[in-house]
């Protein structure tokens, strides 16, 4: 294996790790807060989305992709808009989830099976979507490259 080849496998390997242990953080600090806190279940999946994403950015950007094209602040742009779009996704999937096993009686945990649903589809957007703009040329360069590519 080439040493590119090698590079990216392990930066894969990384980011999923990183990945996952925001999700594990996302999704224990969603039960702490709804479960415990008592907070209301669609603002502690905010709130605990929001933690998650701290710790994906600052692991991702420190261990795996630390020198980039692009300068700081401009990756923590890019990754917070990519977030706050899976944020919505995240939400409304929960919430379609919660709808459709509502009424199952045989189903526990409800609120937690919509929510760890709703982070593993959400997290396939991420990646892919971190991985192509935000360490990379990010939003409006992709959008030139497609462009120039597609269009003229």
């Amino acid at each position: 294996m080439n040493k590119l080849n090698q590079e990216t496998v392990h930066q894969v390997y990384k980011y999923i790790l990183f990945s996952g242990l925001a999700v594990l953080i996302n999704i224990v600090s969603r039960m702490v807060l709804s479960n415990y806190l008592n907070m209301v279940y669609y603002l502690a999946i905010t709130t605990a989305y929001i933690l998650g994403m701290i710790v994906n950015f600052v692991l991702n950007k420190n261990y795996n992709f630390p020198e980039g094209p692009r300068k700081y602040y401009q990756e923590l742009r890019t990754f917070m808009v990519i977030s706050f779009i899976g944020l919505f996704l995240t939400n409304g999937m929960a919430y379609l989830i919660l709808m459709l096993i509502q009424s199952q009686s045989e189903i526990i945990y409800k609120k937690s099976i919509a929510h760890i649903l709703a982070v593993g589809f959400v997290s396939i957007y991420s990646f892919i979507a971190h991985k192509l703009l935000t360490y990379k040329g990010g939003i409006r360069e992709s959008v030139k490259v497609y462009y120039k590519k597609h269009i003229n």
